[in-house]
């Protein structure tokens, strides 16, 4: 259960700080990011999140744009924490490199536990998150085990 609960937050701190940072390539000019507000109505609802989460930050990771994370990628988005049993568990074909495909995979098994990140984020309570209430909480804080 412990290794479970290691893997799950690892997976969740991942996919938030990649996406929410863009720490594992350069981000483009603020004009040229893709909203995450994809239905248009100013506000980013908790489905355009996750399905954003996922994409930077899978996209993040792949540095050399071929659309596949390998080792080496993972290692250097991952930075001091490898942890290349999750590279291992998100590879369900064992090739050596994980696709959007497996990511999202892996990432939507786990979804109701950001569902719960989410909704500790939500401090109103709207079904939306703001800017401020994406930045107010540290992650790590939201979790109640150690990763």
């Amino acid at each position: 259960m412990k290794r479970y609960l290691a893997i799950l937050s690892a997976v969740l701190l991942g996919i938030l700080s990649i996406s929410l940072c863009g720490c594992a390539s350069p981000r483009p000019p603020k004009s040229a990011e893709p909203s995450y507000d994809v239905n248009g109505n100013g506000r980013v609802e908790h489905a355009e999140l996750w399905d954003g989460m996922k994409k930077r930050s899978f996209v993040g990771m792949d540095a050399n744009r071929d659309r596949l994370i390998d080792k080496d990628e993972w290692s250097r988005a991952r930075g001091k924490d490898p942890n290349p049993e999750l590279f291992d568990s998100i590879d369900a074909d064992k090739n050596g490199s994980i696709s959007y495909a497996e990511y999202s995979r892996f990432s939507d098994a786990h979804k109701q536990d950001l569902d719960r990140l989410l909704q500790d984020l939500d401090s109103n309570n709207d079904g939306h998150l703001s800017d401020a209430e994406i930045r107010a909480k540290p992650v790590g804080t939201i979790f109640k085990w150690n990763f």
